[in-house]
């Protein structure tokens, strides 16, 4: 829907100026309020924020603001946790298979090799938010009233994903190791929280995630 990909672009404008969180807010009420009348769901507006700014390599910014109590309310934390977790294979494989460092390359032994191939395959399968493209606002699908997508709507997003491989990426994938692990433990902790809304194979792989990304952040600090 075209209106979707006009907020959509907004927030993740939004997000790329975004420099400091003043007294702990996003600023996203305007945004919020056209998803309101564009019958848009409303933690979409939020969700897409905090996304783009772990594309951006904000981490940094949304410290304080994870810090405050119920920070986590209305944010759809089902594909926050999904797409956060893509963010972090893309930075990890960063590390491991494309820089891959005479460091790296000296403790790879000590990192489990089932938890490395998983990494790429999900960095190789994922695209970033930054990067979809937006041309595809004839296809069937759209948000109903009640703010959900519905299947139409998830085929375009996805479509667009496999077309925008070969274009130029937004993304900041070079940031601290510890960053990433950081996010890591944070979306374990959301995954706990969901309960059976996130898988266990889900729950698992972060978990093996966080070792993997402590264990880096241990022995390239060193």
């Amino acid at each position: 829907a075209k209106q979707m990909v006009f907020l959509e672009q907004a927030i993740i404008a939004h997000a790329e100026n975004f420099k400091i969180v003043s007294t702990f807010r996003l600023e996203l009420e305007e945004m919020e309020t056209l998803a309101v009348l564009w019958s848009i769901d409303v933690r979409d507006v939020r969700t897409i924020f905090l996304l783009a700014m772990y594309e951006f390599g904000k981490d940094g910014l949304l410290e304080d603001f994870w810090m405050t109590p119920g920070s986590r309310n209305g944010i759809d934390l089902a594909r926050f946790v999904e797409d956060a977790l893509g963010v972090a294979c893309r930075r990890l494989h960063l590390i491991l298979h494309v820089k891959r460092s005479g460091k790296v390359r000296s403790i790879f032994g000590l990192l489990d090799t089932e938890t490395t191939e998983w990494v790429r395959d999900q960095a190789e399968f994922s695209v970033s938010l930054l990067d979809e493209d937006d041309d595809d606002d004839d296809e069937e699908g759209g948000v109903g009233t009640d703010g959900v997508e519905d299947d139409g709507t998830r085929r375009s997003r996805n479509s667009k994903k496999k077309r925008s491989r070969n274009n130029p990426s937004r993304q900041v994938l070079d940031v601290p190791v510890a960053d990433t692990h950081v996010l890591v433990l944070r979306l374990m902790s959301m995954a706990s929280s969901m309960g059976g809304e996130a898988s266990k194979e889900t729950r698992l792989k972060l978990h093996s995630l966080s070792i993997l990304s402590g264990t880096l952040q241990k022995e390239l600090e060193k």
